[in-house]
């Protein structure tokens, strides 16, 4: 029934819709998560110029790329939220946990 309702072809593109569950509680907050995992990410690039350079480079790509986008703190609403993650010194980027992403 999903690839009949929610998959569908246009302009040379498949277009999928992300399967919620219907009439599903909403998630409980994960701000508080969110936030302790910002703040260490902040943390540890303090004491890694280097790899705060790498990050800001990384954020400025997927800003050209339409990955993401900047927006005023007036229009921030709860919504789902992906966490900074840094995972080894050679390896950086954005985490997103699923289990714990709502804000």
């Amino acid at each position: 029934m999903y690839e009949e309702t929610a998959i569908s072809y246009n302009n040379n593109r498949y277009i999928a819709k992300l399967p919620w569950k219907a009439e599903h509680p909403p998630l409980p907050t994960n701000k508080a998560v969110a936030f302790r995992r910002t703040e260490s990410v902040i943390k540890r690039l303090r004491k890694e110029p280097k790899l705060l350079l790498k990050y800001g480079e990384i954020i400025d790509e997927q800003e050209k790329r339409g990955f993401i986008e900047r927006v005023d703190n007036e229009e921030i609403k709860p919504k789902y939220q992906a966490a900074l993650h840094t995972t080894s010194p050679s390896k950086e980027g954005f985490s997103h946990d699923a289990n714990q992403d709502r804000i």
